[in-house]
């Protein structure tokens, strides 16, 4: 067996308590990091949602808001009542239908469509087209 100078086993000495003192630290370190990181992301992703709940809430009660104004009315209720007219007649208060309810929609940035359904199944939209589009979902039968 060699003899090593008592310089050499010294510096090995201490090269192998500071490797060792350097990886537990490192390996502890990390663990406490992930756990705070960890903590800590799942309070941001906590607070995110509370954030976009209250905005949903927000939104959704700003649409009541909307729905309970259409529904109150008084020239809309006018307009969409069944009477006995002509086709004309019909159609032109489906227009004005249309023209007020465009009103409410330009009011809020996050209503893009605002429609009326009567007991018989006749639509108003403040877009046209959307009728045809949901006639389908107004055959089911959740509807």
């Amino acid at each position: 067996m060699m003899r090593w100078k008592i310089r050499t086993k010294i510096i090995a000495s201490t090269v192998c308590i500071v490797t060792l003192s350097f990886l537990a630290s490192g390996f502890f370190t990390y663990n406490y990091a992930t756990d705070i990181i960890r903590d800590q992301s799942v309070r941001d992703s906590q607070t995110q949602l509370a954030q976009i709940a209250s905005q949903l809430q927000i939104v959704r009660d700003q649409v009541v808001k909307t729905a309970e104004y259409i529904i109150s009315d008084e020239q809309i209720n006018l307009n969409i009542r069944d009477d006995e007219d002509g086709n004309n007649q019909q159609y032109f208060r489906k227009v004005l239908v249309q023209e007020e309810l465009k009103r409410f929609t330009a009011l809020n940035a996050f209503i893009l469509n605002a429609m009326i359904v009567r007991d018989d199944g006749e639509t108003y939209s403040n877009n046209p087209g959307y009728e045809e589009y949901f006639a389908h979902y107004l055959r089911q039968p959740w509807f």
